[in-house]
């Protein structure tokens, strides 16, 4: 592996309160993550102020949606896999450092062969003080095919009542990582792929076997996390291979989650997955 670059975008437009601004990144060479940095007057903004002013971070690639997240999703996520930011940072790690071996580490760089558009945009709150954002890029020159990437899509989940809830409109065709939901309110977690149950405890026990391994569950969070022991091919997928390795020519499997909710209120889930970019 060459040594990475830690090196300045140069374009960041648009940098305003109650605006939207645009990280736009020349896409060559292969990328292991980008570095916001976002200041109040001036000064590097502390964790909370980020998840406050960071509405939305969008991550582009050719004008398709790869990331969708708010400041605090990031931060939370990014802490679950023990990544703890200083003042001003905001980690966009397209690699995964906390994998257990380096190849898997820096397996899923993002590499630029056939792209010929990479930006991310960030939606500031109206009611920021003076905000300042730059940028740096964390790559290497060497080019490389664009393989699998880790990608987030979010989703509302509607909750009307108690007891079990089957999760509507989950992703059938990547790898599932982990599907993090900003509520307490889940009593119990079932997981089955083709009606073979994969997955069935409380939260507060799956935490508590996420945490021996290293993962570090938020408050306030329930981690439904496929990969607990940061190990790459323990992702929940949807696809089962072939003897000679190959992916049949099929559609995935049906999957489903069903979770006992002890209190009617939506929240939000964050779908944490790994496949080829949108």
């Amino acid at each position: 592996m060459a040594y990475p670059f830690l090196t300045p975008v140069n374009t960041v437009l648009n940098v305003a309160a109650g605006g939207t601004a645009t990280i736009q990144v020349d896409p060559t060479g292969t990328f292991y993550g980008l570095r916001p940095y976002y200041t109040r007057t001036g000064v590097a903004a502390t964790p909370a102020e980020i998840a406050s002013d960071i509405k939305q971070v969008r991550v582009y690639l050719d004008s398709n949606t790869q990331w969708e997240l708010t400041g605090a999703q990031l931060q939370a996520i990014n802490k679950a896999h023990g990544i703890n930011p200083s003042d001003g940072e905001i980690p966009l790690w397209f690699t995964e450092p906390w994998r257990t071996t380096e190849a898997a580490e820096d397996l899923k760089a993002w590499g630029m062969l056939g792209i010929s558009q990479f930006s991310v945009e960030i939606d500031i709150d109206a009611a920021a003080t003076n905000p300042g954002l730059t940028c740096l890029q964390y790559k290497t020159p060497n080019p490389a095919q664009l393989g699998e990437i880790r990608k987030f899509k979010r989703q509302t989940v509607q909750v009307s009542g108690t007891g079990d809830l089957v999760i509507p409109n989950l992703t059938r065709n990547e790898r599932q990582l982990a599907l993090h939901c900003n509520t307490t309110n889940i009593s119990n977690i079932k997981v089955k792929v083709a009606e073979i149950e994969q997955l069935n405890m409380s939260p507060t026990r799956l935490h508590s076997i996420a945490a021996e391994q290293g993962y570090i569950p938020q408050t306030g969070w329930t981690h439904i996390a496929f990969d607990h022991r940061n190990r790459i091919l323990e992702s929940l997928d949807p696809f089962i291979l072939q003897q000679n390795g190959t992916f049949p020519p099929r559609a995935p499997l049906a999957w489903d989650v069903t979770l006992n909710m002890s209190v009617a209120a939506n929240f939000v889930m964050v779908k944490e997955l790994m496949g080829p970019r949108d």
